[in-house]
């Protein structure tokens, strides 16, 4: 059997030929194909496995080619016949035909039959320059090939080549961009290998040129059923969702609803959603429909299912707008509508209940938990209102046939802040209450509430920050105290600028000072925050995906393909690990996807993705408790500052503050302050 060789050259073309040796002649080799189409030099190619009977519409055997041009493609070798013998005429052929070819060819002026270019697909998704592409094995499914492949971008993405049905395409197959992970840091995914991980299921290990080695799981592309696709989510329409009711919702009732309003808001569709708990979901339809699911996670697959859905109520005052909110506490939620009639979900009763009406159409609500004298655990329900100027902030009981403890109004002063309130955290210290609001226009307001009689006291603006997060929107506010009721802590938020701010705050002085601006690696659109094992965990969409990113270790968690950030969508952090499920509308169709743990495992922890060219180790310090930290700058323009722990240097934080190189590193005496230059002029 001869030994089939596919080699791509700076040239950009890819040669496709055999070598065996005949016992009579000696070794004898022979090129069946010069392959062009690429714009740039090949980095990778590789020869599939005899393909199984029923793949792609019969194909036998194809190439996979990476190149500058940041593509991958796909070559037919199907009728090539490697054991047929070779003549001395298809020698001299072989030989014009090797020096023909040292240059970039055109196809247009090249006729000959060796060079025709049988591309099957060609795909895109990688940023830059591509270096490896492999098959995955196994070959097929369902009549599909899949790809993996891994670039200078450091991303690795996955692949499936499949018959294009478009009659008019210029390619017989499509290679459809299934997902990509992006687990390292600066330029360069040199290597990747497919090994069998711990329970037997394929999962990927990738090397990357910041020396660090992750490996993550694809096992859903096998795994995966007929409702859930090929990146572990599943999709429902609203008419699986009502099949799924219980009751079962009839369609006749569904088209009288419909017609009952002529408008252009008669359409159903999914509205909101909300979680009770890890397991349920509440959500909104367009006619006026609530409902409740029931989520059942397959660790296994790292696919969210749902099983059942039970109609909780359908009122006419929820037709056309509505707005629900989780209640902090599991087994509740508020919803309200255009109306002004808010409503509280119970999930001890199952029932939805009216909690109050307002004068006017509510915009926006938001809700935190709080504590009153006796202990007892209640709610706090910010309710802004369309066209007012002051939002409501609702004291609620959360018993089963509570109701509202106290109303008192919050001012908001639109020349000063704007009047949409983006985010909440309420205060409660050892004398007073206070109330953190974020905007829209990036600034953060505190108000305070009296030490009287809640029922009768004002709410007074107590500090404005300006342009905490620039004119972008902060998204969510977390109070962090210094010790249990304590005035002193921190307040921590996050944007859509892509930055997590500190600010340290004494409200028994009303100080506040910046002490943290961090852009993340991820966003802009930051949406929100919180801690989980001593982990400060954010979220938020990166251009078409939803991240989950781990602040604390530089690490992210999740990854979703979304769509993007304009669209409804609710996050459930898991309570006893990393991860959580996500539920989302895409093309009009809710997804889910829940995941248990990171979506990767750090083998070896990594640095700079780039040349390093600057090094700084601090001072001993007055306290020789502390340790002796390493900053280091590298060419991906981070500052990252290390400790030596255990004999390995350990990443504690990257500092991402110039935009070229890093040149130089200086400790101050103390090692209190690092100072930093960079290849634009650039001191920090």
């Amino acid at each position: 059997m001869p030994i089939i060789v596919a080699a791509g050259t700076a040239f950009g073309e890819i040669i496709y030929w055999s070598w065996s040796h005949n016992p009579g002649v000696g070794s004898v080799s022979r090129i069946h194909r010069v392959f062009l189409g690429h714009e740039g030099s090949i980095f990778g190619v590789q020869i599939s496995k005899e393909l199984p009977s029923g793949c792609c519409q019969e194909l036998r055997r194809v190439v996979a080619s990476c190149s500058d041009d940041r593509t991958i493609r796909i070559w037919d070798v199907s009728d090539v016949d490697t054991i047929a013998a070779t003549s001395e005429g298809e020698e001299h052929h072989e030989h014009v035909l090797r020096s023909r070819h040292t240059g970039f060819s055109n196809e247009s002026f090249d006729a000959d039959s060796f060079a025709s270019s049988n591309c099957l697909a060609t795909g895109w998704g990688h940023m830059s320059r591509v270096w490896t592409v492999r098959f995955l094995d196994p070959p097929s499914r369902n009549g599909s090939l899949f790809l993996l492949s891994g670039g200078e971008d450091a991303t690795s993405r996955t692949w499936e080549l499949v018959p294009n049905d478009d009659g008019k395409a210029q390619f017989p197959y499509k290679l459809s961009h299934l997902a990509y992970v992006s687990q390292h840091s600066g330029k360069n995914l040199w290597s990747t290998t497919v090994a069998p991980g711990s329970a037997g299921l394929p999962q990927v290990v990738c090397g990357a040129a910041d020396s660090k080695i992750t490996t993550h799981s694809i096992a859903h592309l096998w795994q995966n059923t007929m409702a859930q696709a090929k990146d572990g989510t599943t999709g429902y329409t609203l008419h699986d969702i009502y099949s799924l009711t219980q009751p079962p919702i009839e369609a006749s009732h569904t088209a009288a609803s419909q017609h009952r309003n002529q408008s252009s808001k008669k359409a159903d569709f999914l509205r909101n959603y909300c979680f009770i708990d890890e397991c349920t979901v509440l959500f909104t339809t367009n006619s006026g429909r609530v409902l409740s699911g029931s989520l059942a996670t397959d660790a296994s697959s790292q696919s969210g299912l749902l099983t059942h859905t039970t109609l909780v109520a359908q009122l006419d005052d929820l037709f056309g707008y509505s707005v629900c909110t989780s209640g902090v506490q599991p087994g509740l939620a508020f919803i309200a509508g255009a109306k002004g009639s808010i409503y509280t979900y119970s999930q001890n009763t199952g029932a939805l209940s009216k909690l109050h009406s307002i004068n006017g159409k509510v915009g926006e609500m938001h809700t935190a938990s709080f504590k009153i004298d006796a202990g007892q655990e209640i709610v706090a329900l910010l309710i802004t209102i369309v066209g007012q100027e002051d939002a409501q902030l609702w004291y609620v009981d959360t018993a089963d046939d509570g109701g509202i403890f106290y109303v008192t109004a919050v001012p908001i002063s639109d020349g000063l802040t704007g009047s949409l309130v983006t985010s909440m955290a309420h205060v409660d210290t050892f004398s007073n209450h206070f109330l953190f609001l974020g905007f829209r226009r990036g600034s953060i307001a505190v108000y305070r509430l009296s030490d009287d009689d809640p029922q009768t006291s004002q709410t007074t603006l107590f500090r404005f920050i300006e342009n905490a997060h620039g004119t972008e929107t902060v998204t969510c506010l977390t109070w962090n105290p210094l010790s249990a009721d304590s005035a002193q802590g921190h307040i921590l938020s996050v944007g859509r600028n892509g930055r997590l701010v500190v600010h340290y705050v004494d409200l028994s002085t009303n100080f506040v000072q910046l002490v943290h601006n961090l852009t993340l690696p991820i966003g802009p659109n930051i949406e929100s925050l919180y801690f989980y094992d001593d982990h400060l965990l954010v979220h938020g969409f990166s251009s078409k995906r939803w991240v989950l990113y781990d602040v604390t270790v530089e690490e992210e968690v999740m990854g979703v393909e979304t769509g993007g950030a304009h669209r409804s969508w609710a996050f459930r952090p898991s309570s006893s690990s990393q991860g959580g499920t996500l539920v989302w509308t895409r093309a009009a169709d809710m997804h889910i996807y829940s995941q248990i743990g990171p979506n990767h495992t750090v083998i070896r922890s990594g640095g700079h993705g780039r040349e390093i060219k600057a090094v700084a180790v601090s001072p001993v310090g007055i306290q020789r408790s502390i340790p002796r930290r390493i900053a280091t700058g590298a060419e991906d323009t981070d500052i990252k500052i290390f400790k030596y722990i255990d004999g390995e240097l350990v990443c504690r934080k990257t500092i991402r503050k110039h935009t070229t190189g890093i040149q130089h590193l200086k400790w101050s005496d103390d090692g209190d302050y690092l100072f930093s230059s960079g290849g634009c002029e650039e001191c920090t």
